[in-house]
C-alpha cells in the first residue's frame, strides 16, 4: 500500500469539504413561515410556492425558492400539509393584487389616537395626535363580501357579531401586527349552526384547518411550523384539551410572547432536553359544553339560536377559496403600510383582545366603526352579568349580605357559606374551606378568628373594587341585594346560557 503524501492528503480533505457542502447547499430544506412572506400560493400545475413581499419595491413576487441565510429552501410538499387546508391561487391572487392597487380610495379620514370610553391604559401619550388613513374602496367592498358570505352559509344572533367575525377574518391576515388574538367561541346545543359558522370561517382564514380530533405533538407543530389558524369543532372540547395535555397551549395561545415548553429528551439532561414552542395564533371554537373559565376571559363567545331559516348549502373550501384569495391580496398589499396606533375600547382583557380588531374597522370600513364599538360595549356588558353570577360573583354577594356578622375586622368564613348555602340542596351546598380558598383568590387574607375559625379580614377597598369589577352596584352604599338565584354552584349549561342571551337580546331589540 503507498503511503499519500501529506499534500495529498489535505487535496482528499479538501474535495470531501467540497462535496458535503454542495451536498448541504442542495438538500431539500422545507419552510411555511419567515419574515415577508405573504403566503404560500398554488400554481397552475398544482405545486406551491412562494408569495413574497419586497420590503424595497413595495411589490409581491413569486418564487419556487428562497434562500434564507445562505441555505435554499422549497415550500412544503402537499402530501405533508393537512388534507383540507387549500391555499390561494397564485393567477387569481395576483389578479386581485392588481384590482386592488387600481381601485380608487375613499376621502382621507382622520383616526384620532384618543383614549376610548373604556379605556383604563396609561400608554397613550400623544391624546391630540390624529393619524390620517386613505381606505381603499376595495377594501370597504371586501368587507361587504365577507359579510354576505357568512350570512349564506349560518346565522348569527346578533347582526353586530358578523362585523366582529369579518375583522376577526381580516386579523388572521395581520398577525404580525397584534399583540393579542382574541378565541372565537361557539357554544350551543345540537343543530344550531356553529359547526357551519366555525367551518365557513376556517375556509377563508390564512391558513384555517378545521380539526376533530388533537394531539399535543400535532397542535405543537400547526401552531409553530404551519402558523396556522386552529379551529376546533368537537363535543366537550375542553375536556380533550385536557385529556390532551394542550391547555398551556390555548390558555396562552390568545397572547404574543409567552411560550410553551415540552421536555423531548429527557436523556439529555439540563438545557438540551426542553423544546420552546411559539403558540401564539388565532384560534376558533365550536363546542357544547362551557370551556375552562380563563379562557374564556380571552374569548368572544357567541351563544348560537335555532336560525330563523334553512341553511341548506354546503359549507366547503371551495366555496370560501375567492374570498381567501382576495384577503391574500389585501396581506401582499398592505404589508408596508404604516398603521395608526389607538387606546383600547374597552376595559381590562376585552380592551386588549379586540384591540387588533378595532384597529383593522378604522382602516378596512371606517364606516362601521360606530356599529363595531355598539357591538363590543354589549359584550362587555355581557361578561359582567355573567360574571356577577357565576361561582366568585355569589361568593362576593354572600359575602356582602353579611356584612353585619363583622367582628373585630373580620368575617368568619363559615357565616358567608351559611349565607351561600341557603335554599341550595345538600348537592349544591359549598363547604367553607372551599368559600374561603375563592376569597383568598379574590384577594382577601384569610386569618384565625376566636375560636379556631377560619376568617377574612374585612378589606372594604377591596370589597368596593371587587363590586366594580363584577357589576354589582346595587352593593354600593349598603343597598340590600336581591336573593342569590337558585343555580348550581357550577357553571350554568348551555341551556341557560342560550336563555339568557336570548332573553337579552329580546329586550335589545324592544328597546
Amino acid at each position: 500500500m503507498v503511503k499519500k503524501t501529506l499534500d495529498e492528503q489535505i487535496d482528499e480533505e479538501i474535495k470531501r469539504e467540497e462535496l458535503n457542502a454542495t451536498k448541504e447547499k442542495h438538500r431539500i430544506r422545507y419552510v411555511a413561515s419567515f419574515p415577508n412572506l405573504v403566503d404560500l400560493v398554488e400554481n397552475e400545475n398544482g405545486d406551491l410556492e412562494f408569495l413574497v413581499f419586497d420590503s424595497t419595491s413595495k411589490k409581491s413576487t413569486t418564487t419556487p425558492t428562497i434562500e434564507i441565510d445562505g441555505k435554499g429552501y422549497q415550500p412544503p410538499p402537499r402530501s405533508s400539509l393537512p388534507k383540507n387546508l387549500t391555499f390561494p391561487r397564485k393567477e387569481q391572487v395576483n389578479h386581485w393584487i392588481h384590482e386592488k392597487n387600481t381601485t380608487g380610495y375613499l376621502e382621507d379620514h382622520s383616526i384620532s389616537n384618543h383614549p376610548h370610553v373604556g379605556d383604563d391604559s396609561d400608554d397613550i401619550d400623544d391624546i391630540d395626535k390624529v393619524t390620517i388613513y386613505k381606505t381603499s374602496m376595495w377594501d370597504v367592498a371586501l368587507y361587504g363580501d365577507i359579510i354576505d358570505y357568512y350570512k349564506e352559509r349560518a346565522e348569527l344572533p346578533e347582526e353586530g357579531l358578523y362585523d366582529v367575525c369579518t375583522l376577526w377574518a381580516f386579523h388572521t391576515y395581520a398577525m404580525e401586527r397584534a399583540n393579542f388574538s382574541p378565541i372565537v367561541y361557539f357554544l350551543g346545543l345540537p343543530e344550531k349552526g356553529k359547526s357551519r359558522m366555525l367551518k365557513a370561517m376556517t375556509y377563508i382564514a390564512r391558513r384555517g384547518i378545521r380539526k376533530i380530533s388533537l394531539t399535543d405533538a400535532q397542535i405543537l407543530r400547526d401552531c409553530t411550523h404551519l402558523d396556522a389558524t386552529l379551529a376546533m369543532d368537537m363535543m366537550n372540547l375542553w375536556k380533550k384539551i385536557d385529556l390532551a395535555g394542550s391547555e398551556d397551549v390555548f390558555l396562552n395561545r390568545p397572547e404574543r410572547g409567552i411560550d410553551v415548553s415540552r421536555v423531548n429528551r429527557p436523556d439529555k439532561g439540563a438545557f438540551q432536553d426542553t423544546d420552546y414552542y411559539i403558540v401564539f395564533g388565532p384560534t376558533i371554537f365550536a363546542t357544547n359544553e362551557l370551556i375552562d373559565e380563563i379562557l374564556e376571559t380571552r374569548s368572544i363567545p357567541i351563544i348560537m339560536k335555532k336560525a330563523k331559516k334553512e341553511y341548506n348549502n354546503e359549507v366547503t373550501a371551495q366555496g370560501g377559496l375567492e374570498i381567501k384569495e382576495k384577503l391574500t391580496a389585501w396581506r401582499a398589499c398592505t404589508m408596508g403600510d404604516t398603521w395608526p396606533e389607538f387606546g383600547r375600547i374597552a376595559q381590562s382583557r376585552l380592551g386588549d383582545l379586540t384591540k387588533p380588531l378595532y384597529q383593522l374597522v378604522q382602516m378596512v370600513n371606517p364606516a362601521r366603526i360606530e356599529d363595531v364599538k355598539k357591538t363590543i360595549a354589549r359584550i362587555a356588558e355581557r361578561r359582567i352579568k355573567e360574571k356577577a353570577d357565576n361561582f366568585s360573583g355569589q361568593i362576593l354577594q354572600s359575602l356582602v349580605r353579611s356584612r353585619e356578622l363583622v367582628e373585630h375586622g373580620y368575617l368568619k368564613s363559615q357565616k358567608v357559606a351559611d349565607e351561600f348555602n341557603k335554599d341550595k340542596t345538600d348537592r349544591e351546598k359549598i363547604s367553607s374551606r372551599k368559600i374561603l380558598n375563592r376569597l383568598k383568590t379574590m384577594g382577601f387574607e384569610s386569618t384565625t378568628a376566636h375560636g379556631g375559625n377560619m376568617a377574612v379580614i374585612w378589606n372594604q377597598e377591596l370589597i368596593d373594587a371587587l363590586i366594580d369589577e363584577f357589576g354589582l352596584e346595587t352593593l354600593i352604599n349598603n343597598d340590600i341585594l336581591s336573593p342569590i338565584p337558585k343555580t348550581s354552584t357550577s357553571p350554568p349549561n348551555v341551556t341557560q346560557r342560550e336563555l339568557y342571551y336570548a332573553d337579552l337580546a329580546d329586550k335589545e331589540e324592544k328597546d
